[in-house]
């Protein structure tokens, strides 16, 4: 094409002088009017007011108290009114709570910790008693409170002063992790039943960052800041409104009836319609994976099953069969655990290098129908079992047929009854699975890895294992770091299983949240002190309405039992 350049003419002269005398306005206007910035629209940003307050919802509970409840609400907030000898980290890294030092004894299967200087909101100082009367107590509640599956693997606890050993059960299932339960303030009881109380109204009395300042069971929990904690104290109010969990939540959240709220929900996103409304995706402790049958078959060659990792597409069974709810994650264990990276996969979806990969496992030819077939002739066959009432993993099994087949493996997928897929895979009729897995916050590979009532993979090394069980053996943080990097590069290497994802919650956070949420699948208000309230200048919010209210209400709301 011909471009012919000329004079302009008198229409693009005067247009050209318009544009330039409009763009020396706004320069103009921005410098004189107090760097106002426009969009678009004409509309100028918003000026904002701050206020160090959240508003959370709330489902009514039982009770408040964390000996006798079971309820999920009152475990999320007990960490913001209780301390505990370690806290976890959104990595899932132990941390030092109200432990100030601590030295395991691997030959007495016990923990030997020394408490920082802390005290209850009444003063009394944190004793190691307190956390002798809080694992009895726990442990007379059982199954009636949350704590019951760390407790059972504890034996008998002494202390003296500030100081407190715990013995455990067994030398090869003791960790850091089991010691993150509210330490309660024995003082206030004189034996543990009357620890034990159900009441609707109790009214913790604790020694974490907040304290309670009010609760009205029917209405709303407020807590305010714990001015003797013994970390970091808050400067932000937090209220629980048990309105925000009835209706809709969603609804509740976009008029900013609340500030931040937690959903489980995978198609969380189909139900925001305000775009000023964000989400924080965060890791949940569920894991969907692919297990080889690493005892018989093509698979039991490591070479095949790292060939094969790279036909499997991560981002179209997550988007395709999970509503996009779950991260990509390199290893099974949690994303980022201890503080190690594990967002850059090993095994990236590529089709061109999982036929290299095949080709130097021996499979190079193809027979007359297109299969691939190795030295011998053999073609590569894969049957896949899948449990046909569970709709995710049979069209993740679909995705990935398909795109062995494009390699020129034989894939048979086999819906089956439940409990006959559990049958296939006790006996080893697979060549691979489609499984999933709930940790705890121990993290235990254990029961994929070394059980072998687990462990349909049939993946046998008495190294890995031995450094698995060393990770639950009263190991320091600094010794668990280093143990799982060490475990992490046998199970990438080896890959007996392929990490599809992990599932994701989502906080989601109202137009008038300020701060950026950090949550833990066991701990969603972690970062909470930083935390606070943004609103528009000249607009009201339900919340604002609701923070006015609290003032007038609080002398009639400020009942309960004080501990008790």
């Amino acid at each position: 094409m011909n471009h012919r350049f000329g004079r302009p003419t008198i229409k693009q002269i005067v247009l050209y002088t318009l544009l330039m005398v409009a763009a020396l306005a706004v320069v103009v206007l921005y410098m004189a009017g107090g760097n106002e910035v426009f969009d678009g629209s004409g509309e100028k940003e918003p000026t904002y007011t701050y206020e160090d307050t959240v508003t959370l919802p709330m489902h009514s509970v039982r009770t408040l108290n964390p000996a006798t409840s079971t309820d999920e609400d009152t475990y999320f907030i007990a960490p913001l009114l209780y301390g505990s000898l370690f806290k976890l980290n959104p990595s899932m890294t132990p941390e030092m709570d109200l432990a100030e030092s601590y030295t395991f004894d691997p030959g007495s299967s016990s923990i030997t910790i020394t408490l920082k200087d802390a005290t209850w909101q009444d003063g009394e100082p944190v004793i190691g008693y307190d956390v002798v009367f809080s694992i009895e107590v726990y442990r007379l509640a059982g199954k009636d409170c949350n704590y019951k599956s760390m407790i059972d693997k504890i034996g008998y606890v002494q202390s003296d002063g500030k100081t407190v050993t715990i013995y455990f059960n067994e030398d090869e299932d003791m960790g850091l992790d089991l010691l993150t339960f509210p330490v309660l303030p024995s003082h206030l009881y004189s034996y543990y039943g009357e620890a034990m109380t159900t009441s609707e109204t109790f009214k913790p009395m604790g020694n974490g960052p907040y304290k309670v300042k009010s609760y009205d069971p029917s209405d709303r929990l407020i807590l305010e800041p714990n001015e003797d904690y013994y970390g970091v104290v808050p400067t932000n109010t937090v209220t629980f409104d048990t309105e925000g969990m009835k209706g809709d939540p969603y609804q509740r959240l976009q008029a900013s009836g609340v500030s931040l709220m937690v959903s489980k929900d995978a198609d969380r996103e189909t139900y925001i319609t305000k775009k000023d409304v964000t989400i924080t995706d965060f890791p949940a402790n569920k894991v969907e994976f692919v297990g080889f049958n690493c005892k018989s078959g093509a698979f039991a060659d490591r070479d095949v099953r790292r060939a094969v990792c790279y036909a499997i597409d991560c981002d179209s069974i997550i988007d395709m069969q999970y509503y996009g709810s779950g991260v990509k994650n390199d290893g099974m264990f949690f994303p980022g655990y201890m503080g190690i990276d594990s967002s850059t996969l090993t095994y990236p979806f590529d089709i061109k290098k999982a036929q290299d990969a095949l080709a130097e496992a021996g499979y190079k030819e193809t027979d007359e129908n297109g299969n691939i077939i190795n030295k011998a002739g053999e073609p590569l066959t894969v049957v896949i079992p899948v449990n046909k009432k569970d709709d995710e993993k049979m069209g993740s099994a679909e995705t990935v047929a398909e795109a062995l087949e494009e390699l020129g493996i034989e894939v048979t997928v086999t819906p089956l009854e439940k409990s006959e897929y559990y049958a296939a895979l006790q006996a080893g009729n697979f060549d691979m699975y489609f499984g999933s897995y709930t940790f705890d916050s121990c993290m235990d590979m254990r029961a994929l890895f070394g059980f072998e009532d687990t462990n349909y993979a049939g993946y046998d090394n008495d190294g890995l294992v031995d450094l698995l069980t060393q990770l639950r053996s009263g190991s320091s943080i600094e010794e668990m770091t280093d143990l799982v990097k060490r475990i992490r590069e046998i199970m990438v290497n080896d890959v007996p299983y392929f990490c599809i994802m992990y599932h994701t919650y989502g906080a989601i956070a109202s137009s008038t949240f300020d701060g950026v949420p950090t949550p833990v699948w066991n701990n969603y208000y972690f970062n909470c002190p930083e935390w606070r309230s943004k609103f528009v200048q000249g607009e009201e919010t339900d919340e604002q309405e609701q923070s006015d209210e609290e003032g007038e209400s609080e002398e009639n709301s400020d009942s309960g039992e004080d501990g008790e």
